[in-house]
Parts: structure tokens; sequence; C-alpha cells
């Protein structure tokens, strides 16, 4: 009789035990050296080394079940032994033996899984992998990439570029600052990231298109801004505002020191220079810039390197960025492509390409590059054309201890084909007026009411006048060159005044697209049409030297020898702009921000010194006189619509009325209509309706802003964009 080892030997069970853990640990290897090669998760090689581990109890139940051995026969005829099974196990008893083997087996599996793979070893031969298929990127793993959050600030609205605003990190990293447009006011704001509590008010402005631009000193104990193109600085607790240089080019400082600021459009000719705060006074920088422009200038700290935009003639968006030794004025340009550039301490310079932040290795100390650039965050908010002189801001900011702030947004090659042009009614009832979905700007309606102009952007920002018929439904282009905008019509409707941004002019085209544009007149500044007399004797135009303040002036388009003779209309001290004569011809109306916020005013015309009332009482523009009705309508803050119900007084000796009279004012409606450019709105007698430029697609939710806020940003910079082996 064969012993029990020799029995077991030629068992089932031994062969299982001996065959499946030699294929298991085949497999196993396999598994470490193929899945990687493939990018496979580490799961997926766990996952199937359970199972092959569960399978082990499994085959030997089986195995089992179906054991057979040979038994010594107990024949007389000499007939050889037959196989019986070698046990008579119930099936029930199998079956809970096995569900207790695999249970026991599978949590010893489970927790022998760390131990049979090498998880650091796995992830880093899948990362090899990745990196050397990836071109001038770096990757990231989940376990480096940095903790990423957002929060909402409300409202701030935008500019005409499309930004939302701006922001500034403290450099401990607490604390926050941001810029609001609710105008006609502007507002600097401040936010503790370490509470809940909303933000405070730190100070407030008249809103421009050259206000705002919040920046923390490098102590963290000023914030410096823009107000109508002055650089102001205001404790970071609050106070009185200190005004350091005006009129200014608005693109940004670099701080030398507590005294000393390097500032775009002062000194050296107006391009970048030196200036003192404690005396006001500004000097030259010595270096070898030539006629180059720069703009956003920042001071690499702890060195006298400097780094500035250098602005291109083709805009932000082909401009590099130079790196200026101010010891030795020497300069070289290291970003040929990339603006807004800062340094970061984890040891790289981050800027603005397309619509992303790069990081670029730098050594300070060297003062050279030290590796490759690559995109560190998608999708930042920047604006390549930006108005009054302001383009190239980019909406991020890092604190000296690896937090990153910033806006999300896409603006550099934005489609803006949201905008649509609709009927609204005294309750804000909208109606579409026919026309597809573009990037419309300013709109007119004919004195006729059956046709509205406007100016329609195209890719690159060129504008033209396009004009809509209700009637016939047909939109119809009348300029071609890329160059027009705001246009007004003649009172007869045959023609259509509009400015040609090339050549400091005003055109003027056939409504009916028979003639080509011609040029009426050329100003010293940049001319913006905006209402003609009812008998077509006077054009007014508003222009000033300053974006940010403007004058009216008076044409004489009656004049016989074409002289056309330009007088300025001295109705404000401060900036006058969005005149509307009545259709009368008594009245001009316009807005002023003389007490600090613009208010809509009314004086006769064209005697203008025979008096001056006061229509808006809590800020207000863009008046537009009834033709039917002694109505007023105006636009105020946060889109609020108004009309003003007048009288006048008893006639001159000429003939016109000697008083103006404010008797009430209703609030009409409100909505996310579009602003920034005039006429941003008119309104048609006919319909008894005001057409509007009306953001589609926006609601209350994408009227909110969102900051995306990065922590530990700086470790991640290191590992996206190591320093190079053969700095450059």
């Amino acid at each position: 009789m064969p012993s029990q080892w020799e029995r077991f030997k030629q068992s089932n069970i031994a062969k299982i035990v001996i065959g499946y853990s030699l294929v298991v640990w085949v497999l196993i290897q396999l598994i470490e050296a193929v899945l990687p090669t493939f990018e496979t998760p580490l799961w997926v090689a766990q996952t199937l080394t359970f199972l092959l581990i569960l399978g082990f109890p499994i085959a030997l139940l089986v195995g089992w079940a179906y054991e057979k051995l040979p038994t010594q026969s107990t024949s007389t005829d000499g007939a050889p032994s037959v196989p019986e099974p070698a046990h008579s196990t119930p099936k029930k008893t199998l079956v809970l033996v096995g569900i207790g083997s695999c249970a026991v087996i599978g949590l010893f599996g489970f927790y022998m899984m760390p131990f049979i793979f090498d998880q650091n070893a796995f992830d880093s031969a899948s990362v090899q992998i990745r990196s050397e298929n990836a071109v001038g990127v770096g990757n990231i793993t989940p376990e480096t990439r940095a903790l990423r959050s957002s929060i909402n600030v409300g409202q701030t609205f935008t500019r005409n570029s499309g930004a939302r605003g701006e922001l500034t990190l403290s450099p401990d990293g607490n604390t926050l600052v941001f810029s609001r447009i609710t105008r006609p006011i502007s507002s600097i704001l401040v936010k503790d990231l370490d509470t809940f509590e909303p933000p405070r008010e730190l100070v407030t402005f008249t809103a421009t298109q050259l206000g705002g631009f919040p920046k923390f000193s490098r102590n963290g104990d000023w914030i410096y801004y823009y107000d109508r193109g002055s650089l102001n600085r205001i404790r970071i607790e609050g106070g009185a505002s200190q005004t350091l240089v005006s009129d200014t080019i608005v693109a940004g400082f670099a701080e030398v020191d507590n005294d000393n600021l390097i500032v775009p459009g002062v000194g050296n000719d107006g391009l970048i220079g030196l200036l003192t705060i404690s005396t006001g006074e500004t000097s030259e920088l010595d270096i070898e810039a030539g006629d180059q422009s720069y703009i956003w200038p920042s001071l690499i700290p702890g060195t006298r390197y400097l780094l500035a935009t250098n602005k291109a003639a083709t805009g932000v968006a082909d401009s590099g960025t130079d790196l200026i030794d101010l010891d030795s004025g020497k300069v070289q340009t290291i970003i040929p492509i990339g603006y807004n550039a800062r340094y970061v301490n984890s040891g790289h310079i981050v800027f603005i390409r397309g619509d992303a932040l790069w990081a670029l290795p730098f050594s300070p100390s060297e003062g050279k590059v030290v590796g490759q650039a690559v995109p560190a965050v998608i999708d930042v908010e920047s604006a390549v054309d930006g108005l009054g002189g302001h383009d190239g801001v980019a909406g991020y900011s890092f604190s000296n201890y690896g937090r990153l702030v910033y806006f999300p947004g896409n603006l550099s090659d934005k489609e803006q084909v949201g905008r649509l042009p609709v009927w609204v009614d005294n309750r804000g009832v909208e109606t579409p007026i026919g026309v597809p979905r573009g990037d419309y700007g300013e709109a007119s309606i004919s004195p006729t009411g059956d046709q509205v102009a406007m100016t329609v952007f195209s890719q690159g920002g060129a504008s033209d006048i396009w004009v809509y018929d209700f009637a016939a439904g047909t939109l119809g282009r009348r300029t071609f060159e890329g160059s027009a905008s705001k246009p007004i019509w003649s009172p007869d409707s045959s023609t259509i005044f509009f400015l040609n941004d090339t050549g400091n002019s005003v055109w003027t085209v056939a409504a009916n697209g028979t003639s080509q544009p011609s040029s009426l007149l050329t100003s010293q500044v940049t001319p913006y049409p905006e209402t003609l007399s009812p008998d077509s004797s006077s054009l007014v135009y508003s222009g000033g030297t300053n974006p940010a303040t403007r004058d009216l002036w008076l044409v004489d388009l009656a004049d016989l020898e074409a002289e056309r003779i330009q007088e300025q209309l001295q109705v404000s001290p401060q900036d006058a702009r969005s005149s509307a004569i009545s259709h009368d011809g008594n009245w001009i109306a316009y807005a002023s921000n003389e007490t600090g916020d613009y208010e809509v005013y009314v004086r006769p015309f064209p005697n203008i010194n025979a008096g001056k009332w006061q229509v808006s009482r809590e800020g207000g523009g863009q008046p537009i006189w009834s033709k039917t009705e002694n109505r007023i309508f105006y636009w105020a803050a946060d889109n609020r619509k108004y009309a003003s119900t007048y009288t006048t007084g008893p006639e001159n000796s000429d003939g016109k009325p000697s008083a103006f009279r404010i008797e009430s004012t209703e609030q009409l409606f409100t909505g996310p209509y579009r602003r920034s450019r005039f006429p941003a709105w008119d309104y048609s007698e006919p319909e008894k309706k005001f057409l509007l430029i009306k953001d589609t697609g926006t609601d209350i939710i994408d009227l909110l802003t969102e900051i995306n806020i990065v922590e530990n940003w700086d470790e991640e910079l290191r590992r996206l964009a190591p320093v190079s082996l053969n700095p450059m």
C-alpha cells in the first residue's frame, strides 16, 4: 500500500500547488515589468494580482473535489485496480469550505498587496515613459500637484477689453486686493483670506479706463493704484490717498526701494524713468534702450535686474520681455514672445503668452536663463488690446511663500460673438431685432426709425459700420477699411458720420451705400462724433489729449469755405462727454464728473452760458432726448435706466425757452447690456422701445467673478520647469 506521501505526490492538489504557484510568480513579474510601459495605473496591476491570488484556493478546491486515487483491488481474477474517489464529502460542505478559503486567502492577499509591488518604482517608471514622450512640457503626478481652490468675490464687472478687473496678493499671501467697477464708481477692495469676512472697501474714485490696477508694495504696507492716469498710493489700513505722479502710462511700475519707483511714461523722453516719491522728481534711466517703449516693469528681488515688456509695434501679443541691468545699462531679450513677466522665488520668471502663464527657469545670481519655458497655468485672463494705454494687463499675482491667485479666462483669442441687439420696452421686456449674434459695438437708430447703424468688430479688433434695415431684414456693410466706429446719423437719415481711428478724423458715408466714405474734418485730438443739430449746421464731438478727460467741441458744418472751425465748448472744468442736442435744437445734454461722480446736465444751445441744470441725482450718463415728449432718458450705475420728465420756461427774445426744470424721474429697467461704448443705446419713437446691445448667455452666475487660488505653487513650478543641465 502506497504511503501517504506517495499518495499526496500523485494527487491533483500537489500538481496544482506547484504549477499554479509557478505560473502566478511568472505573471506577477510580467505585470510589474510590462504594464508601466503602457502608463497603466498601479491599481490595475494590483487588481490582476489579487485575482490571481484569489484563484489559488478555487483551483485547490476544484482539484480536491474531483480527486481520484488508485485503491487496492480485492478481485481474485487478477484485474487491475480501478481509481476511486479519494473522499465522499458532500457538495454543500465543499461550497462552504471554498467560500471560507477564498475569504481567508483574499484577506491575506489584500494586506500583502502593498508588499508585492514597489509603488514608487512603479509610478516612476510610468512618469519616465510620459516624460520621454512629452515635447517641451513637464509632467506632474497626482502626488506633486498643488492644491487648488477658488473664491467668489461677487460682481466686479468688466472693462472694454473684457477683463473682469485686476488683483494683487500681499507678500505673505494672506490678503487679496482687487478692483471693482460699478459705473460711475470704481473701488479697491480688501479681502482677508484667513477669515470668512466679506471684502472691505479701501478707496473709491471715478470709473475710467485709466483707473484701478492695484498693486502691493514689497513690504505689504501700501496699495498703489491708478486714478485717471495718476499713480496713487494708500495705506492698507485706509486713510488719505497720496498722488505720486500724474498723467502717466497705465502700465505698472517697479519698486526699487521705499522711495524710488521705475514707472513707464516718466523720464527718458516719456518712455520709462525713475520716480522719487519724497521729492516727486523724475529722471531718466541710463540704459541701452534706444527708443524702445517699455511697459509692465518688474524688479527681480535682491538684484539690479529689471524685467520689462518691450512693446512691439504690432501689439502686446507679439511683444517680448527684456532683462535690463540697471547698473551697466545692458539690455538683452530673454523672452522673444511673452509679456507682463515677474520673478518667482522658486527660481522662475513667469510671463503671459497666449492665454497661459508660462514659467522659465532663471538664475538671478548669474543673470541668465537656466532651462526651458513651459506652460504652468492654462487659461489665465489677460488683455492684449486694452484701452487707454493699459494693454497687456494680466490677472495674476503671487506671494513670497508659494500662493498664486488669478482670474480664469480667455481674452487674447476670445471670439466675442455673444452679443445681440435687442428691443427693450419700459418694463424691460426684450425682443431681438433680427440680426445674428456677433461682436456689436455702438448702435444708432436713424431719425426716420427704419434703420440702425452699428459698429461691428471682426477678428483682430478691426471695426466697420454696418446698417440694418428693419423692414427688409438686411444687414449691409458701409465701410471696409477696418477703422470705423461710433456712427451717428444726419437729421435727414441720408448720411452717417463716424470716427476714422487711423487719422484723428471724422468721416461720412451715404447711408444707402451709394458712395465711398470721405473725410469731413481732422482734429489734434481723437474726435468722437456725438450729436448733430437738427438743421445739420453743427456737429459736436468729444475729445482730449488724455482719453480719460475729454472736452466738447463744436464744428460749424455750414461754413461754405469748408474750414470746419472747431470751437471748444466750456461746459465743465472736468471730463465732459456723451452729448446730445435736443430735437428742437434748444438744448444740449451731456455727462460730466465735475462733482466727482458722472451726472447728466442740460444747457441751452447754442448759447451754453445762458443756464445750466442737473438732471440726474445718483449718477448718470449717455442721455437721449425723446422726439415727441418732454422726456430725457439716461443710464445710471448698475445698468439702471431712468426717464425724467421736464418743463421749460418762458421764451427769450430770440424765441428760445429761458429755463429748464425736471418735474419727475422714474426708473425704467435694468439688465446685462453693454455700456462701454457710446452710443451704447438709442430710443425709437415709433416702437416706443430702446435698442441695446445685450451680452447673450449672461445670467447672474456669469456676472459673479471667481478667483482661483493655487497653494504651494512654487513647488509645482520646480517640477514643471526644472533647471536644465545645459543652461542657455
